[in-house]
């Protein structure tokens, strides 16, 4: 009996020892997540760069679209009131059939990460279809397209920061039940070590002899 109840008093002793920290399931959970979304970022960059020097990719990077925030043709591009010729169409239609399979594979991977995101990254698809088709049928000229695709970058980013936001959110709600689970169990666990920990009393044994007129007991 005194080596089930030792045995279970070290139990309850790993328990408490192994649960002291604060590491919880839901942030293994997160980290995973955080390592999966790294890697399929660095994919998605990965396939644009890949492409970034076809002649379709280039044409469109000098004299269609904005390459990035510190392109030296940033503001020529932004002020221009061209619209496509029919051969421009054609190249920035291949360039956009090559950035697709980018996308495409993004979305796959965000979709069975955290769909939040996938949305978020559909959402900019959509908008930017519409841009390329204005543009593609002469309703808007180079300038005003490449004003909606900042204005769609800026929003995408938006969005992005509030699905984060609200993730995160939900990792500290779980993160904080779990504790609190864990706590009260700890404290459960906790008194009944406590309680067996108490020192007990000797257990008496008495013994009773008959005489002759009486009987004489005696605890020992």
């Amino acid at each position: 009996m005194r080596k089930i109840r030792y045995v279970f008093i070290c139990s309850i002793y790993f328990f408490l020892t192994a649960c002291s920290g604060n590491q919880t399931q839901a942030n293994i959970n997160a980290q995973i997540i955080n390592v999966k979304l790294d890697e399929s970022k660095s994919k998605f960059e990965q396939c644009f760069k890949n492409i970034e020097n076809t002649n379709e990719s280039i044409y469109v990077k000098q004299n269609i679209f904005i390459s990035s925030d510190d392109a030296s043709n940033k503001y020529q591009l932004l002020a221009s009131q061209k619209k496509l010729t029919e051969e421009e169409k054609n190249i920035l239609l291949k360039n956009l059939a090559q950035r697709y399979e980018c996308f495409r594979g993004g979305l796959s991977s965000l979709a069975s990460i955290y769909t939040p995101y996938a949305n978020v990254m559909s959402a900019y698809i959509q908008r930017n279809d519409v841009i390329y088709a204005k543009l593609i049928n002469g309703t808007i000229n180079i300038g005003e397209a490449n004003q909606a695709v900042l204005s769609s970058k800026s929003q995408y980013a938006k969005e992005w920061d509030e699905a984060r936001t609200i993730r995160n959110n939900q990792i500290a709600q779980a993160h904080n039940a779990e504790l609190q689970d864990r706590n009260a169990r700890t404290m459960i666990l906790q008194n009944m070590l406590n309680s067996m920990m108490l020192p007990t009393s000797p257990t008496s044994i008495t013994t009773c002899v008959p005489t002759a007129n009486s009987i004489n007991c005696m605890s020992r």
